[in-house]
C-alpha cells in the first residue's frame, strides 16, 4: 500500500475486521498523521476502552514521530505495554503508513486491555507457589503401590550419592529409617524390595528395623 488516502477505505475495513477477530477488549484506530494533530482519528473500533472517537487526536507517540525526521525509517512499534492513569493496563502495536515518499502518513494502532489477564495471572502464580518456607517434597501419583517403593528406593540412592553396595552398617541403618518415615513397611511386599537394594536376609531387615524403632 502506497499511503493512506490511496487506501483510506481498505484501513477502515481493516480496522473494523480486526476489531472483531480480536473482541471488545481491544480497540482498533486509523490515525491521519499529515493535518492538526488536534484531530487525527479518522477510523475507531470499540472506542469504549478510551472513550475516543473521530475527530480526537492522537498519542504522544504518534507526536514524537512527526517531532522527528520521519522519512525513510521503520518506526513500527508492536506488542509494548501502558499503563492508563486508571490503572488499566494496555499491549499496544502501532503500524505506521507511509507515501511513496517515505513519509509517515498515518498509523495503525491496536490497543489490547490486558489488566483482567494481568490479574489473574498473579492469582495463578501465587496460587502455584508452594505455602511452605521449604521445598515440599513432590506428590507421586503411582500406578501401583510397587512404583511407590521404586520411586522411594531412587530417591534414598540419590541421596546416598553411591552405590547401596558401599553402605556401611550406620549408613543402613539410616535407610531403614529413611523407608520407615515414608511409610514404606505399611506396603505388604516392600521388603523384599528393600532387602534386595540393602543387600540382606528379611530377618536382618526387620531385626535392623526394630533397632530403629527403638531407638526413636
Amino acid at each position: 500500500m502506497s499511503g493512506l488516502y490511496e487506501n483510506k477505505d481498505t484501513f477502515l475495513r481493516l480496522i473494523k475486521m480486526l476489531a472483531i477477530q480480536y473482541g471488545s477488549k481491544s480497540e482498533v484506530i486509523l490515525h491521519d498523521l499529515t493535518s492538526d494533530y488536534e484531530s487525527t482519528i479518522i477510523g475507531i473500533e470499540n472506542n469504549h476502552l478510551t472513550g475516543r472517537k473521530v475527530g480526537d487526536c492522537g498519542s504522544n507517540l504518534g507526536l514524537e514521530i512527526l517531532r522527528q525526521d520521519n522519512r525513510q525509517k521503520n518506526h513500527d512499534s508492536f506488542g509494548y505495554i501502558t499503563h492508563l492513569k486508571d490503572g488499566r493496563i494496555f499491549r499496544s502495536s502501532t503500524l505506521y503508513i507511509y507515501n511513496e515518499e517515505g513519509t509517515v502518513e498515518g498509523c495503525l494502532c491496536i490497543n489490547t486491555d490486558i489488566t483482567e489477564m494481568k490479574e489473574l495471572s498473579v492469582f495463578f502464580s501465587e496460587l502455584y507457589q508452594s505455602q511452605s518456607s521449604q521445598d515440599n517434597e513432590k506428590e507421586i501419583f503411582a500406578k501401583n503401590v510397587g512404583e511407590l517403593v521404586d520411586y522411594y528406593i531412587e530417591k534414598h540412592q540419590e541421596l546416598l550419592g553411591k552405590d547401596s553396595s558401599e553402605m556401611s552398617k550406620q549408613e543402613k541403618l539410616d535407610a531403614i529409617r529413611y523407608f520407615d518415615e515414608k511409610g514404606l513397611f505399611l506396603i505388604s511386599k516392600s521388603g523384599n524390595k528393600i532387602c534386595k537394594y540393602l543387600g540382606f536376609s528379611k530377618g536382618t531387615l526387620y531385626s535392623y528395623l526394630e533397632n530403629v524403632r527403638e531407638s526413636n
